[in-house]
């Protein structure tokens, strides 16, 4: 199975997506959603690889309160939060997609280190999960196209939602095991499609920005949470 920086940044790195725009316009389009939506903003500029960009969303949260948008070498902003157990890029990718009429990415890798028996020590549930977000509403929100396996305490899940793609490796989800019908192989294949070296750190890096949001009419509190006590609460040994 593959991931980004091989989890050495996890779980920065277990969720993350990415915006059909320049770094700039995503930048700003968030900050005003965000404004709109009593947060106040505050904006540090970057110019960095990926590592140390994402290093930039210490301490992690509950909330994702802290936001990387980081330049590719391609026409797409990726897009990482800082939430303690792995970001979650759906929440504002998704949204920031139609207000700004681009195309939107969400990906997922992550390794599993649980079962049943072990389900309250420290681990991971694995999944892998690909969502392609149209400018427009489709049947579901504006989702396009969601493909994704998940495992928690109950076992392996496949799920699909919106209209299959021509790019999709469908034979493979009829595997036996339900943990190959979507593997992170294919979910590599599937953001080559768009121009998306997804694995490859030199993919990513330069120019961006790192945002901290917080309601307006409360202080702002910074989370205490490192990321290597996170890594550690996951079942990580640095």
């Amino acid at each position: 199975m593959k991931f980004l920086l091989d989890n050495k940044l996890a779980p920065l790195t277990f969720n993350w997506g990415f915006l059909e725009a320049g770094v700039d316009a995503v930048g700003a389009a968030y900050q005003r959603w965000q404004k709109k939506i009593l947060h106040s903003v505050k904006v540090a500029s970057v110019d960095l690889p990926l590592a140390d960009a994402l290093r930039r969303l210490e301490p992690l949260d509950l909330g994702s309160q802290r936001v990387l948008f980081l330049s590719t070498k391609s026409r797409w902003t990726a897009c990482f939060d800082n939430g303690v157990k792995g970001g979650n890029p759906s929440t504002f990718v998704g949204e920031l997609a139609q207000q700004m009429k681009c195309r939107g990415i969400t990906c997922g890798a992550i390794p599993n280190t649980l079962t049943k028996s072990d389900a309250l020590k420290p681990g991971t549930w694995g999944a892998v999960k690909f969502t392609l977000f149209a400018p427009e509403q489709r049947e579901y929100l504006n989702i396009e196209r969601s493909v994704s396996v998940i495992n928690d305490v109950r076992g392996w899940t496949f799920n699909s939602v919106g209209k299959v793609q021509d790019f999709e490796q469908v034979d493979r989800y009829a595997a036996r095991k339900i943990a190959d019908r979507f593997t992170s192989e294919m979910l590599e294949d599937y953001c080559r499609v768009f121009g998306i070296d997804l694995f490859n750190e030199d993919f990513y890096g330069g120019k961006g920005l790192v945002t901290h949001t917080y309601l307006w009419f409360f202080p702002m509190k910074s989370g205490s949470t490192t990321l290597a006590q996170a890594r550690q609460q996951l079942g990580f040994s640095d």
